[in-house]
């Protein structure tokens, strides 16, 4: 990861509902800024692309960049906004989990994501509080880990597919007291998926980081998951660029959220049902051998 020197000073992510695509129809990503304060960018298969989004940022946060790219690297320019320079203020290219922070001057900046070589996976830029945090040095939101160590933070966790090729296992955990989140990327078949799992408690939470804009969910019944018993929803959505799908599910009893998403430019044959039941692990159950 390259890093270009700057002044800095800090900042508050204070995003619109704005969205932008690649500019090539050949590859599927795109920029998302939500209000939770964070940028979302999505690549699948991109190549020779680029998609742009825009940010305003105020003193007294610490700006975090997050990759968790699975292949290729993203080339990433903040610029400005109305400035007569066409030079970036701040650029750096990413590639694979590494992170980092800076603390940029305030104002408002246009982003561009730049990608020139085969790229997936996903990027989020977002702001923390430096004082909230108690931070004097680097975050590192997603760490990569092994399939061993995901299940030390997620207790009932599925496994990838057999067949599943190109795996990394990676958990961001912002703080102790914070449940971990956890991720699995895998290739299967050709199709790139991104699976996550959180200890969310009573409530089901949505932990894709997909933002599109879905339509009516199909309920659908697993044949793995809650020995036939645990229900699922699976949506389809997409935007000019290509498709989407998600399924997520939820252990009542023990209160564990799940997720399974895929975008491309087509995936009518991808059964995101038929996957997320090849992902169950009766292995990672903790109440196995307890009697009813």
């Amino acid at each position: 990861m390259k890093k270009a020197v700057v002044a800095l000073t800090v900042a508050a992510l204070m995003l619109a509902a704005f969205l932008t695509g690649c500019e090539s129809e050949s590859s599927s990503c795109g920029v998302v800024s939500d209000g939770d304060n964070t940028v979302h960018f999505t690549a699948e298969n991109a190549k020779d692309t680029s998609a742009t989004g825009n940010i305003t940022v105020e003193d007294g946060d610490i700006l975090t960049v997050a990759p968790n790219l699975t292949e290729g690297k993203v080339n990433i320019s903040f610029t400005r906004a109305g400035s007569e320079s066409e030079m970036p203020a701040i650029e750096w290219d990413f590639e694979g989990t590494e992170p980092t922070q800076y603390m940029p001057d305030a104002g408002e900046y246009d982003i561009v994501f730049t990608v020139s070589e085969k790229t997936s996976g996903t990027i989020e830029i977002y702001t923390m509080s430096a004082e909230h945090e108690g931070m004097d040095g680097m975050i590192n939101p997603w760490k990569e880990i092994t399939a061993e160590e995901a299940v030390s933070y997620v207790p009932f966790l599925f496994k990838t597919p057999d067949g599943a090729e190109n795996v990394m296992w990676s958990v961001m955990q912002r703080n102790e007291s914070d449940p971990a989140l956890v991720e699995a990327a895998f290739e299967l078949g050709g199709q790139q998926y991104i699976a996550r799992a959180q200890v969310t408690g009573d409530e089901a939470a949505d932990l894709s980081g997909m933002y599109y804009e879905w339509g009516e969910p199909e309920e659908v019944s697993f044949a793995n998951w809650g020995d036939g018993n645990m229900k699922g929803k699976l949506y389809t959505g997409g935007d000019d660029l290509g498709m989407a799908k998600l399924c997520t599910w939820y252990d009542t009893e023990i209160g564990i959220s799940y997720s399974l998403g895929a975008v491309g430019e087509d995936l009518s044959g991808v059964d995101m049902q038929a996957v997320a039941d090849a992902m169950f692990a009766p292995e990672n159950d903790p109440r196995a051998g307890i009697p009813d």
